[in-house]
């Protein structure tokens, strides 16, 4: 499905600093990032608590989607952002009513006093409403031993009965089509295992692929403002933007060939296809496509948009395309950001011009580029 797809624009205008810059500003705040960790701990560890009806059931807590992926966005005009959590107990699906343990799983919620007056029922999960901010979905699961050694069963009371996911195997894939990063480990916790939230990485740190991807979600959330129940959810960003990476270092070069390739993917498939988590064939990423009216042209529509706003670059030059795919406010922060480093750089003797006439850090440059003398600006 994916091999046939391929890049249909050339070498990208766009300067990858900048990207990275304005990157930083589409992450959560440390304030946000801070709060949802907090949130995030304190439900694990009541889950994981002896004194949890599930503690006998050994239950592994871990993250799930854009937190453990590492890319979360900073939802734009002060929307709330998401956050997934898995309470994965030790007994096998078919030995479980699925209904009981999701109503077991909203019971025990609706104990806690913190967690029960915003304790609300969804369709796979319980959602934890932490208003004007964030939301935490708490999703019960259960082995399935016949897809070891990460595949389970989730409860869904639109069929009532189980569903098949693989939030673990889908994880490790995406690591390993990603630059590489060190593994997180378990830390035990009473009776249960609890998986910590991981650190956010900064834009810096972050590889092409899930700057890309963050670079999407963004342009995603703005096209779909008026109409967010028709979105394109962010676990098929991830797929398909993981499929067709190729291990490009640059942000620009990856940004254009996935933003293309996801556009050629949309127009070549005039019905919605079935996306499979490429972990774990048993789990169909695309339901909504097929659930939803409407839903897989609005991803068409979306796909294409993208990709003509990036395509138009040679014509309008790449702020009027950064504005249109990021944002106005966006944007000018990247910049602001962009020059604050440049200033330093050039009071400290670390900044070049590349052969292409671009300003890099001398970290960042090649062996034909020219140093910029250190510039103090005391006087004339």
């Amino acid at each position: 499905m994916f091999a046939e797809h391929s890049s249909e624009i050339g070498t990208p205008a766009l300067d990858d600093e900048l990207l990275r810059r304005i990157a930083e500003g589409l992450q959560l705040t440390g304030v946000q990032y801070e709060r949802a960790v907090r949130a995030y701990s304190e439900v694990a560890e009541y889950f994981a608590d002896h004194e949890s009806p599930f503690a006998a059931y050994e239950p592994d807590i871990h993250p799930q989607g854009s937190m453990a992926a590492g890319t979360t966005v900073r939802p734009p005009r002060g929307n709330e952002f998401d956050l997934d959590l898995v309470m994965q107990l030790a007994l096998l699906h078919y030995s479980v009513r699925p209904m009981e343990l999701l109503d077991s799983t909203f019971q025990y919620l609706r104990k806690h006093p913190k967690f029960g007056p915003i304790s609300e029922r969804k369709a796979r999960c319980i959602r934890l409403a932490y208003a004007g901010d964030f939301h935490l979905d708490v999703v019960p699961a259960c082995v399935d031993r016949l897809r070891p050694p990460t595949g389970i069963q989730v409860p869904d009371r639109t069929v009532l009965g189980w569903k098949a996911s693989n939030p673990k195997g889908l994880l490790e894939w995406f690591k390993r089509v990603m630059v590489p990063r060190p593994r997180l480990d378990g830390v035990t916790m009473k009776q249960g295992t609890v998986a910590p939230a991981p650190a956010q990485v900064s834009a810096a740190g972050n590889t092409p692929l899930q700057l890309t991807i963050q670079f999407l979600k963004r342009h995603r959330d703005i096209y779909f403002e008026d109409k967010p129940d028709l979105a394109t959810p962010s676990i098929i960003v991830t797929v398909l933007a993981g499929e067709y990476y190729d291990g490009n270092d640059s942000v620009a070069e990856t940004l254009f060939r996935i933003t293309s390739a996801v556009a050629l993917f949309a127009r070549t498939n005039s019905s919605a296809p079935i996306l499979r988590n490429p972990a774990d064939a048993a789990e169909i990423v695309s339901e909504k496509w097929h659930a939803v009216p409407d839903s897989w042209s609005h991803f068409r529509s979306w796909a294409q948009d993208a990709l003509g706003i990036l395509a138009n670059v040679g014509r309008v030059g790449q702020l009027r395309v950064l504005e249109s795919f990021v944002g106005k406010s966006a944007l000018s922060d990247g910049l602001k950001r962009q020059a604050a480093a440049f200033a330093s750089a050039t009071a400290t003797g670390n900044l070049a011009v590349s052969a292409q006439g671009l300003l890099v850090p001398v970290s960042q440059a090649k062996s034909s580029a020219t140093i910029v003398r250190p510039h103090h600006f005391y006087g004339k």
